[in-house]
């Protein structure tokens, strides 16, 4: 009942800070939708014969998962500024376990990086492409299995870092390669063999994967692999950043 408690606790707090920083929501926001804009435009004629569909409907899967691997990295934030301003130790001293705090930090960032992820694909068909009403619920599944896997790597950072300059530096060195190499924004069939070699090995390349069958109908790995590796992501680094929290603190 404690630890139900804690996560609760937790999870509201983090979820009403996050409903007053209006400004971070919309630029959120505005990130996806200006790649789908820009890039989905600009790219439209070079891709299509390759993709078999227009290159923004392409994109939309590769542009909602980079919504929640920055989103997602960034609610670890929170617990930058809660270590230095001092709540972190309280909470971290109360008989509490290490795993309700993960998981009340860790609920909170994997809802508000949904909502952030639902967001965009409501804001899509304004900018021309085109989501089925039916896809909404399965996508958005997905993206929050996806981003508790991102939050739990956030929060595995988090628990090393002591500084917002270090954690936001390392958060956009994780983010960037596993977005470039997750083939959000181009085919990977005709990647070369190395190139090839490490988007398999991206577990975000699996979220992209699943949300494109979903979203678009074009999938490359197969439904029941991109699920399991996803979710395994998940619980691998939720698990870690349990075990950061006990040896950090």
């Amino acid at each position: 009942m404690r630890s139900l408690e804690t996560i609760y606790a937790l999870c509201k707090r983090e979820l009403l800070r996050f409903s007053r920083e209006r400004s971070a929501l919309y630029a959120s926001l505005a990130r996806p939708v200006l790649w789908l804009i820009f890039l989905g435009s600009g790219m439209h004629n070079a891709f299509r014969g390759q993709t078999g569909v227009p290159y923004a409907a392409y994109l939309l899967p590769g542009v909602v998962a980079m919504t929640v691997l920055f989103s997602g990295l960034f609610a670890g934030v929170s617990t930058v500024w809660d270590r230095e301003f001092g709540f972190l130790k309280e909470v971290l001293i109360a008989p509490v376990s290490r795993l309700s705090i993960v998981l009340g930090k860790g609920l909170a960032g994997t809802l508000t990086t949904t909502l952030q992820a639902l967001l965009t694909l409501l804001f899509a068909p304004l900018v021309g492409v085109p989501v089925r009403l039916g896809a909404i619920a399965p996508a958005l599944g997905i993206v929050f299995l996806a981003s508790a896997s991102v939050v739990g790597l956030a929060l595995c950072i988090a628990a090393r870092l002591k500084t917002f300059e270090g954690f936001s530096n390392l958060a956009n060195l994780v983010a960037l390669p596993l977005f470039f190499l997750s083939g959000s924004m181009y085919p990977v069939d005709d990647a070369p063999p190395w190139l090839a070699a490490l988007i398999r090995l991206n577990p975000i390349t699996y979220a992209v994967d699943a949300l494109r069958q979903v979203l678009i109908g074009v999938g490359h790995y197969g439904m029941g692999l991109d699920l399991l590796v996803v979710g395994g992501f998940a619980l691998l680094t939720v698990g870690v950043a349990v075990a950061s929290f006990k040896r950090a603190y």
